[in-house]
């Protein structure tokens, strides 16, 4: 009986430990930062793809409005410590305010972007 009770803590413990491990915040992801994300078009619970130790990657599942630029449906957003990145998918691009075509922008903490 105590080895059975035993066994059964045991197994609860090891599936319960990575699923909160992967809700644990990095310290380097703040609240700034999501509100950003929030404020382009990206919905951080659905739209994640990816949370790592040091780098962050959501796919927009809409059309995003990045400062003066519009961006496709499946534009990758990674955030990282130094920088927040916002990629078109391979085959379309984000545009300007002109019509011209943008490969890859900066988002900035006020929430403006510039071309890279």
């Amino acid at each position: 009986m105590k080895l059975s009770l035993a066994a059964t803590v045991a197994a609860g413990i090891l599936l319960v430990r990575p699923g909160f491990a992967q809700e644990v915040a990095v310290p380097w992801m703040t609240e700034e930062k999501l509100a950003a994300v929030r404020a382009i078009g990206i919905d951080p619970e659905k739209d994640i793809e990816a949370k790592g130790n040091y780098h962050w990657r959501y796919k927009a599942h809409r059309p995003l409005t990045v400062g003066g630029y519009s961006c496709p449906v499946g534009t990758m957003v990674g955030i990282s410590r130094n920088i927040m990145l916002v990629l078109p998918p391979e085959h379309a691009a984000c545009r300007d305010a002109k019509g011209g075509d943008v490969r890859a922008l900066r988002l900035l903490p006020n929430g403006a972007a510039e071309a890279m």
